[in-house]
């Protein structure tokens, strides 16, 4: 059998790695817009101005938004939070666990915390960026543009679907601005920065040593055995790895394709990939489209 899913590591979840792979595509994709619009200059440009005009779609600064998204789920699954706390406790004394080349790569973790953006530091960006005053947050919204796309898919078969398909065009539409409004600034070097540190928490996890110390298994399973005493909780963490895959691929698709809805929403048909997404990503979120 060879399959992508028999290479992953065997500590490795699916939706875990797949979520990395395309945040790792869009940031490159937004590098590529960015290259694009100022040069090579633009590559030292930490704090970025909007690549195109202000309240329209700029699809490279939605896809930002999008990895952000991603990260702000995995937060939730609190895959890098028990990395940093792992590394806090070990190296402070505070737990003990048999591990000599594991302690060295959790040291990063604790010793260089300072160049890194702190759990507090990645919320506030995730607020300001993704909810930005919306009324409910950033996912009431996108549930209700995955409500709206959910219900297309789920109508009659003889069922015209211009009113349907409107409507969730505006709503495509509407978030995606929004979004690509907030995603410039550090948005996108936060972005690059945060999935840097996330990668680096799975090769702590992936490592042998340190599986086998903490009672072997998938991501998933290490944090929910570990949570309590690493957390203090056991988090979700196979909901918000779905949470986190499932919602970045619908945003991933919105940066393409919200300026192209907005003048055809006819383009919205049942079998629709965006269509798709939404109804994994409700899926994983619990919500209902009647």
């Amino acid at each position: 059998m060879s399959t992508a899913r028999s290479r992953l590591p065997a500590t490795r979840d699916w939706d875990l790695e797949q979520g990395l792979a395309l945040a790792q595509q869009l940031l490159a994709e937004h590098l590529a817009a960015v290259t694009n619009r100022y040069g090579n200059y633009g590559l030292g440009i930490v704090d970025l101005p909007s690549l195109d005009d202000v309240g329209r779609v700029v699809p490279a600064q939605v896809a930002a938004g999008a990895v952000l998204y991603w990260c702000s789920a995995l937060e939730r699954a609190a895959v890098l939070p028990f990395v940093e706390g792992l590394a806090q406790l070990m190296l402070t004394g505070r737990l003990q666990l048999p591990l000599q080349r594991g302690g060295v790569l959790l040291q990063p973790f604790w010793r260089d915390a300072q160049y890194r953006f702190s759990a507090s530091e990645r919320e506030t960006l995730y607020r300001l960026v993704l909810d930005g005053g919306l009324p409910g947050g950033f996912e009431r919204a996108l549930a209700q543009v995955a409500v709206a796309l959910a219900r297309i898919g789920r109508a009659e078969p003889d069922r015209d679907l211009l009113a349907l398909q409107t409507r969730a065009a505006y709503r495509i539409y509407d978030l995606a601005v929004g979004l690509s409004d907030r995603a410039v600034g550090i948005a996108a070097f936060a972005a690059r920065n945060i999935v840097r540190q996330v990668s680096d928490a799975l090769n702590v996890l992936d490592d042998p040593e340190v599986n086998r110390a903490l009672g072997g298994g998938p991501v998933a399973m290490v944090l929910s055995r570990w949570g309590p005493r690493v957390l203090g909780k056991v988090p979700a963490v196979s909901r918000y790895l779905q949470l986190a895959l499932s919602g970045s691929r619908l945003l991933q698709w919105m940066a393409q394709g919200a300026g192209d809805v907005r003048g055809n929403a006819r383009v919205l048909t049942r079998d629709h990939p965006a269509v798709h997404a939404a109804e994994a990503w409700l899926v994983a979120f619990g919500e209902e489209a009647e």
